[in-house]
């Protein structure tokens, strides 16, 4: 087995989930994914709430929540291989 070298992939990057959402932007990512998803944003005193208005019934909420999370981030898709030598 060869020791001397290390060998690092990164599939993604995925930005943090903002604190203020921009729903017309999430809602045309859900549109244009075909998801048969339709949210509304509900602005808080302390922030604000995404609501699911619209979902297809073979859907798990919570496959929903995932969905609506992933694609209300900013993720870049690799991969980048990084290969270093290790003495």
């Amino acid at each position: 087995m060869d020791l001397s070298t290390a060998t690092l992939t990164v599939k993604r990057l995925i930005t943090s989930t903002p604190e203020a959402m921009d729903c017309t932007k999430l809602q045309g990512r859900l549109t244009s994914a075909a998801t048969g998803i339709v949210i509304q944003c509900d602005t808080m005193a302390n922030g604000m709430t995404i609501r699911v208005i619209q979902k297809p019934a073979a859907v798990s909420d919570g496959s929903v929540n995932r969905l609506v999370d992933d694609l209300g981030r900013d993720i870049v898709y690799g991969p980048w291989t990084f290969v270093t030598s290790v003495q």
